[in-house]
């Protein structure tokens, strides 16, 4: 691999701002979440909170209380049970479907919406040769820990990246639910045909989600004891 061009450093600050603030919380539940009268799964159905919808963490609920979903064999999305406010009305949310950061609007992926998300702190960027094919290379340092590396084929090629996350920034739900936002946000299926996502997670906990289509994401997720690793790859560029 041969370097053509010399590093340049840049200062780049956000286009958007999506986080919240210490008791907003928003919803990353594709389907929405259930708003229930008691915090768990008994509990009374008062209405459904939408995807990418904010809720207010209301003091003195269900804090503590535990509860699971099996999200696919394997992998239990674990959390508790919080008291809220949705539009006036007052309830019990599992918070595993909850996170501090607005999720992947529509048609966003997952390189783009960290960029407009989260603050960097520099980014370098160089032309590298892979054989006959010219790559772009990015790596962005953000002032919360991460970093990322997307390598982008400047003609034909798959474009791939890798995410290094702190796991003070986020829980391995949120990680998971961040890189499911993004596989669909990938998907090209026909209207009226259903989208198939392939998820699996080995004996090391690896999770992989792949779509389908002739245009998807093939993405895993692994830890270790400090850092959430997202590596990935956009199929049929």
């Amino acid at each position: 691999m041969k370097h053509l061009k010399i590093l340049i450093l840049l200062l780049i600050l956000p286009l958007f701002t999506f986080t919240s603030d210490s008791d907003t919380r928003f919803v990353w539940a594709k389907s929405g979440l259930t708003l229930r009268d008691a915090p768990n799964m008994q509990g009374k159905k008062i209405t459904v909170v939408p995807y990418s919808a904010t809720v207010k963490l209301m003091k003195n609920g269900g804090e503590g209380i535990q509860g699971e979903v099996e999200e696919f064999p394997g992998f239990m999305m674990k959390g508790n049970w919080v008291r809220v406010q949705y539009q006036g009305k007052i309830g019990y949310l599992f918070d595993g479907y909850l996170g501090t950061f607005q999720p992947l609007p529509a048609k966003t992926n997952l390189v783009q919406y960290w960029d407009d998300v989260f603050q960097t702190t520099n980014q370098s960027q160089e032309i590298l040769l892979e054989g006959v094919s010219e790559i772009r290379k990015r790596h962005m340092v953000y002032q919360n820990g991460s970093t990322v590396t997307n390598y982008a084929p400047l003609k034909e090629g798959n474009e791939r990246f890798t995410f290094k996350i702190p796991k003070s920034l986020m829980s391995k739900e949120q990680v998971y639910l961040f890189i499911y936002a993004a596989v669909l946000n990938a998907d090209i299926t026909p209207p009226g045909e259903d989208l198939i996502i392939q998820k699996t997670i080995n004996s090391a906990g690896t999770i992989r989600l792949r779509g389908q289509e002739s245009y998807a994401l093939d993405v895993t997720l692994k830890e270790s004891r400090d850092v959430y690793y997202v590596k990935g790859m956009f199929l049929g560029c």
